[in-house]
């Protein structure tokens, strides 16, 4: 029997893919039929497979082999071929695969198919250099190392090709199969760069084109080391006592490294540090405040890291701008505890600052100094100078100095000079009573103070020592009048004894000078204002008195009532009678006795008078007069007018004669001075009466006016007057009393162009003539005036235009200086043309 060729189809398939295994069912004769269809395997043993069509029904039986039933199916209707299909081949079903066809007419048909199957690989696995298993990341690795990696693809069949990509593209396909269901590729990369850090290496193993390859994928680690380490901050100058923030950065490290900061000291400094991961970046922040004990130090930013074998380190100078520190100290070889009177002294200050400072200031307790010539001091630089020192310089120096940061001062730095004692204040003035014994105490300045005094006491007959007790203070007690006068002391210190002496004037204390000036206002019907100056108390606290005697012409039978203010001599006298007339009596007085008395004449208004001036004027009131006052007063003028012209004719012949012999002329005094008690006479004359039981109440309203006023020795107001002349030229001239009004040579005048420009008193020119009578008033005429006519119009024609010029400042005339007309000028601005006036 021959051997029946059977042709055979291969069929290759991958491991759990659905796979068909053909089978040709087309008949060779037309019209002919399948009848039975069988599949073996590996050989004709019991069929796997059978499709039997040979029921007389025409239905098919079908029979399957148990471990294919729900794996295998045959697809009949993909006419003319059949397929065996297979819903997912196993490793098992690989190999040779008969199939058979009966047909009814046609002869049977053999067809073989060879199925074979390959087997995907299943895992990758990584070996480092030493064979080690490694996932997900290789290393660290060094900068310049050698990177050698191992991927091996376990299982499948065939064996299966090895590749390594990186960043998509092939890098290594050089594989080998080291055993069945093994094959390996070892990468090899060499040297490694900064750029190798975090690269991802995939290796891809497969043995078919129809399934997805096996893969995995390793990261190569690194350490690097810092690329850059820098410091920034926010100025190259710092300002101290301000905070700043100073940042040190490292890139280029993996991993990053530990930052920290040291001062000058080696000490840490407390920081913040922040890694960055974009830009492989990592900052450390410090926060500094600047002193200025930190200028010219430092801080260092250090860098730690596996992949250094030396520490990394940046460094940052400290600079400052700070306002100046200035430090004062006397010159070298300057004692402090030896500078006299006469040295010579420098002080130097020295300055620290930045920015620097363009020049120091000096101050003097407070004072700026400069060296301007005839100050005292030289500035050379950093250096005051002082030559010939004096007590004067004693005091605090300081020096300071500006920049844009602020001012600085320096320490106070106190000169002491010692020089000879010297008197604190001028002469002391001393009253005391005889018996009285007062202590003086030497009153000196002295460096080093005054360890000795010597006292001394002189008058005109006697010059004698006194001794002090054992501080320095002497007790002195006058028993005669020769012993006042005048105590002398002198200082002594180690530089030696006082020069000058210091002075004390010893006055016996005496009784109070009388009242002055005194006027009387406000007179009304039941009260008076009494006001004066006081005089000298002459050494002892004085008082003021008032006695209000009753007017014993009219009220005999009243009795003096007194009243005492201890501070002026100003009263209030209320509760009196109206229309009556009393006698005020004021004095001063003291321990030491009692002043002269002033006399006063006064009047209260009757009610009638009082309501009439009250409707008509305030302040001083010049009452209206009844006719007892009037008769009153005549009498009394007429006895003043009798006085006063037996005075006069008498000073008058006096005040020549002296003048004549000593040719000077008299001393002018201002006319302002005597008008007030020319007024004060008027209104004591129209003062009307006191009345009876006085209430006086001292007037202290007044008190500090008076105290502020100055003391002058009084005179009798009463019989004061004065008047001014001047020439038109400004040549002027003030007479008093009985003294003459001489004018300069070649004085020309002419009594028909004298004129009044002021007088002390309201007055008519029918009174001038009694005015130069009771003055005494006369005018040396030594040539005749020309045209003293016209000056005499033109002087009319000012009056009318208004008041005349202030007359200029009195001087002395030289004896040569030319006059034209004269004037005469008192205190209350009339003016009066006096050419029909005859004295």
């Amino acid at each position: 029997m021959s051997k029946i060729l059977v042709p055979v189809t291969e069929v290759g398939t991958v491991l759990g893919m659905l796979t068909n295994l053909p089978c040709n069912m087309t008949p060779a004769l037309p019209g002919d039929k399948v009848l039975l269809v069988l599949w073996y395997k590996d050989g004709y043993g019991k069929p796997l497979y059978s499709f039997d069509l040979r029921n007389i029904q025409g239905k098919a039986d079908v029979i399957w082999a148990s471990e294919l039933r729900d794996r295998v199916n045959l697809n009949i209707k993909s006419d003319p071929t059949a397929f065996l299909t297979f819903m997912g081949v196993e490793e098992q079903d690989k190999g040779m695969y008969r199939c058979r066809v009966d047909f009814k007419k046609s002869p049977t048909r053999f067809r073989d198919v060879n199925l074979s199957i390959t087997v995907p690989p299943k895992e990758v696995v990584f070996l480092d250099e030493k064979g080690t298993p490694v996932e997900d990341e290789v290393g660290p690795y060094m900068e310049g190392s050698t990177l050698v990696i191992t991927c091996d693809v376990i299982g499948g069949w065939p064996a299966s090709e090895v590749v390594w990509w990186r960043d998509e593209k092939r890098i290594d396909s050089s594989w080998e199969q080291i055993s069945p269901g093994k094959s390996r590729n070892t990468l090899k990369i060499e040297p490694l760069r900064r750029s190798d850090l975090n690269a991802v290496l995939k290796c891809l193993g497969n043995n078919n084109n129809q399934t997805k390859p096996v893969f995995s994928s390793v990261k190569i680690s690194m350490q690097l080391s810092p690329v850059s380490l820098d410091i920034s901050a926010d100025d190259s100058w710092l300002s101290v006592d301000q905070e700043y923030t100073w940042e040190c950065s490292a890139t280029g490290a993996n991993p990053p490294p530990t930052l920290t900061w040291w001062n000058w000291l080696g000490q840490e400094v407390p920081s913040v540090q922040q890694n960055v991961e974009e830009g492989n970046r990592s900052v450390s922040t410090v926060y500094f405040t600047a002193a200025i004990k930190d200028e010219g130090k430092y801080l260092t930013c250090r860098a730690d890291h596996p992949a250094l074998k030396n520490k990394l380190e940046v460094m940052k100078i400290i600079k400052l701008k700070y306002k100046p520190k200035l430090f004062l100290r006397l010159g070298r070889k300057i004692e402090e505890q030896s500078i006299k009177e006469g040295d010579d002294v420098y002080m130097s200050c020295s300055v620290t600052a930045n920015p620097p400072i363009s020049h120091i200031v000096w101050t003097h307790n407070g004072k700026v100094v400069n060296g301007l010539e005839g100050s005292g001091y030289k500035i050379n630089k950093e250096n005051l100078i002082i030559r010939n020192i004096s007590s004067d310089y004693i005091g605090k120096y300081s020096c300071e100095g500006t920049n844009s940061e602020g001012t600085g001062m320096s320490n106070v730095v106190f000169l002491s000079i010692a020089y000879l004692p010297r008197c604190r204040a001028e002469v002391e003035y001393r009253r005391v009573s005889r018996g009285e014994s007062i202590k003086l105490q030497c009153p000196v300045d002295a460096v080093p103070p005054s360890v000795d005094y010597r006292w001394e006491f002189n008058s005109s007959n006697t010059i004698r020592p006194l001794h002090p007790d054992s501080s320095g203070i002497a007790v002195y007690t006058p028993f005669t009048d020769m012993d006042f006068g005048t105590i002398l002391c002198w200082g002594i210190n180690q530089l030696g004894q006082q020069i000058q002496p210091c002075l004390f004037n010893i006055y016996p204390t005496g009784k109070p000078e009388p009242v002055f000036n005194c006027t009387l206002y406000n007179v009304t019907s039941t009260s008076v204002r009494v006001s004066c100056l006081s005089g000298a108390d002459n050494g002892a606290p004085q008082q003021f008195a008032l006695q209000v005697y009753p007017n014993h012409l009219e009220e005999p039978q009243l009795q003096p009532s007194k009243l005492i203010n201890k501070e002026s001599p100003n009263f209030l006298v209320k509760s009196l009678t109206s229309g009556t007339g009393f006698s005020f009596r004021i004095n001063a007085f003291n321990d030491n006795g009692e002043s002269d008395i002033v006399e006063l004449k006064v009047f209260t208004l009757s009610v009638e008078n009082q309501k009439h001036v009250s409707e008509v004027r305030e302040g001083p009131i010049p009452v209206e007069m009844t006719s007892l006052v009037w008769v009153f007063l005549g009498i009394l003028s007429f006895l003043v007018l009798l006085l006063a012209v037996a005075g006069v004719i008498f000073r008058v012949s006096t005040v020549y004669t002296r003048m004549k012999r000593q040719n000077v002329k008299k001393p002018c005094v201002s006319a302002r001075e005597n008008a007030t008690s020319r007024t004060e006479r008027k209104e004591d004359l129209n003062l009307m009466i006191i009345q009876n039981n006085p209430d006086i109440i001292p007037d202290k309203d007044r008190n500090s006016d008076e105290r502020r006023k100055p003391r002058r020795n009084s005179y009798n107001t009463e019989r004061t007057s004065q008047v001014e002349v001047r020439t038109r030229n400004g040549e002027q001239r003030v007479c008093l009393n009985s003294m003459y009004c001489t004018l300069p040579k070649k004085s020309t005048v002419d009594r028909s162009s004298y004129r009044i420009i002021k007088s002390s008193a309201k007055m008519s020119p029918s009174e001038l003539p009694m005015l130069f009578q009771q003055n005494s008033l006369s005018i040396r005429e030594e040539s005749s005036a020309e045209d003293l006519t016209q000056q005499g119009r033109e002087a009319n024609l000012r009056d009318e235009s208004g008041p005349a010029p202030a007359p200029p400042e009195f001087a002395d005339t030289p004896p040569n200086s030319s006059s034209s007309l004269l004037q005469i000028i008192g205190e209350e601005g009339m003016v009066y043309d006096l050419n029909t006036t005859r004295f």
